[in-house]
């Protein structure tokens, strides 16, 4: 064979081996191609659910910018799940997705922690309506996105409106009851053990946050129907059967808020309106007697919109209270006057309360303990400051104030001083002694005290000024709470320790001398502030910001 043939093979050759390199090579891309196509970190599992990928969890999560502050939760929330898909399977969006996507697009746009401002709103809106389009979940990059953004969705709506306010912003308007702490993800969890129908339903906040959230709705929709008179002074001496075209307006404004259940639009003053005004007087702390006076009118004309920013401050306080016990404990409400005893989480009963002063220094301070000590018959210890601006001066004025008021002057070690030893002349600023009160009938705090030991000396107590329960407002107190029904918080706190019957409560009552008991079973108690609420009845309370916490959150809440 000559040379020529033989380059011309070997030629031929190697163009045959670089077309097949070049064949394959184009094959290989692709199916490289295909490949990337139909990966896009994810991948269809034998119960038709999708698995991620870590690493493309993670590379999506950073492209989306508005995860950077649940990346890391949302990351361990997968990786519990074995990085399954939550809210998308290959038929295409599940039932909890849908019905999560209806829950969050039907939120009240108008609450403070509104859905409709969450950083990822939009973009979820979008690329869930576009996978809905498809009626099919595909194996593309739009599916991985929205999963994703279902789940940081979640997370936002969980931390802005069951979690509320930091601790530290809390601490700042005098609310120094331990917040509840929620874990997000544990949260999600329980929320997938769940019928799919119930998304809507599942809440993780106190009960009250719901109805208040109910009577918002109602509220915002008569905002507008609902207009502010101006009533003159001659209103103030009608009486039943009596007539005025003013009685007209305050119908119309009672039927809107409930009050009244039939609207009629007659000038008489009927039997109806008076029960109307009852009801009126009942909710928002009034003297219950159905009379058209200057009180009621001044309430009757506080603009709705104030009253929505009243629901949605005490919306925002229910984020901060445990979401519910079911073991005895007591609340009291300082706007309501009111201490409420539960029973096995169920309400037991209810009493009148004083509490402290309006002013800084009287205020009764609002947070959570534990109810440990009953003391039968007690010592008053009077506090420092009550001494010096109080005490010493009628000193000062009548050498036998100690004597007359029942009171005794005692070393820090208890070792009782003799008065005539002492110049009080000489104490202005300070006073070196225990002053306090011994057991009697006019000792300040009663035959009864209630000790939750705390930083800040507050305690449930009885009084023997029993007729200052029947003040509208009563604010008289030095910061600690007077009660009165004493005998029977005491009578309830002892009904499971076999050594207190009724009858040995009795026989210590009338012993006149300081008995400390210990509660066998403690008993967590709560000090909050609540000017509005939903009553048993389904009725909408309002009282009174007498400490002036409501204005703090408003600033806080509305400062944009």
């Amino acid at each position: 064979m000559t040379l020529k043939i033989k380059n011309y093979f070997l030629t031929s050759f190697l163009l045959f081996v670089c077309c097949l390199n070049f064949l394959s090579a184009c094959k290989n891309s692709k199916n490289q191609k295909n490949k990337s196509n139909s990966n896009f970190g994810f991948k269809e599992v034998k119960n038709g659910n999708f698995v991620f990928d870590s690493l493309s969890l993670q590379s999506n999560l950073i492209r989306i910018t508005q995860s950077k502050k649940f990346q890391n939760s949302i990351i361990d929330f997968y990786k519990s799940r074995n990085y399954e898909f939550v809210w998308i399977n290959k038929s295409g969006i599940n039932e909890y997705g849908k019905n999560l996507f209806n829950f969050l697009d039907s939120q009240n746009p108008n609450l403070v922690s509104s859905y409709a401002n969450m950083p990822s709103n939009d973009n979820f809106k979008k690329t869930f309506n576009s996978v809905s389009a498809k009626n099919r979940a595909g194996n593309d990059s739009l599916t991985l996105k929205l999963e994703i953004l279902f789940t940081l969705n979640f997370f936002e709506y969980a931390e802005n409106n069951w979690q509320g306010i930091s601790e530290n912003k809390s601490e700042k308007l005098d609310w120094f009851i331990n917040k509840k702490k929620i874990k997000i993800s544990a949260l999600l969890d329980s929320l997938l053990k769940f019928d799919p129908s119930k998304v809507s339903s599942y809440v993780p906040v106190y009960r009250q946050y719901s109805l208040l959230k109910k009577q918002l709705t109602y509220y915002q929709k008569i905002q507008k129907e609902f207009k502010v008179q101006t009533y003159d002074t001659s209103l103030f001496s009608l009486n039943l059967g009596d007539t005025s075209k003013q009685i007209i307006f305050i119908k119309k404004q009672l039927y809107l808020l409930q009050d009244l259940i039939v609207l009629d639009s007659s000038k008489i003053y009927n039997t109806a309106l008076a029960s109307a005004i009852k009801s009126y007087n009942q909710r928002n702390g009034q003297e219950v007697n159905g009379k058209i006076s200057k009180e009621f009118i001044a309430k009757l004309n506080v603009p709705i919109n104030d009253l929505i920013i009243k629901l949605l401050i005490n919306m925002e306080r229910c984020k901060w209270v445990p979401v519910e016990l079911k073991s005895d404990y007591i609340v009291v409400n300082i706007p309501a006057f009111k201490m409420y005893v539960y029973q096995s989480g169920n309400l037991f009963w209810n009493s009148n309360i004083i509490v402290g002063k309006s002013n800084e220094t009287s205020k009764t301070i609002i947070f959570n303990d534990t109810l440990e000590t009953i003391v039968f018959n007690p010592y008053w210890n009077i506090p420092t400051n009550i001494i010096v601006r109080e005490i010493l001066p009628q000193i000062k004025r009548n050498k036998n104030y100690l004597r007359i008021q029942n009171l005794e002057v005692v070393s820090n070690s208890g070792k009782h001083i003799p008065e005539s030893s002492i110049n009080f002349n000489k104490y202005t600023t300070h006073f070196p002694y225990i002053i306090r009160q011994k057991p009697g009938s006019n000792n300040s705090l009663g035959s009864l005290k209630f000790l939750f030991p705390n930083v800040y000396d507050i305690y449930l107590h009885d009084t023997p000024q029993k007729y200052l329960f029947e003040n509208s407002s009563p604010t008289f107190s030095h910061g600690c709470i007077r009660i009165q029904e004493p005998i029977k918080l005491a009578k309830f706190l002892l009904r499971n320790d076999k050594n207190f019957d009724d009858a040995k409560i009795q026989t210590l009552l009338n012993q006149k001398s300081e008995r400390h008991i210990l509660l066998k079973d403690k008993v967590p108690i709560f000090i909050a502030y609540f000017t509005a609420w939903v009553d048993r009845e389904g009725k909408l309370n309002f009282r009174d910001d007498i400490y002036k916490h409501d204005q703090k959150m408003e600033m806080l809440l509305f400062e944009k």
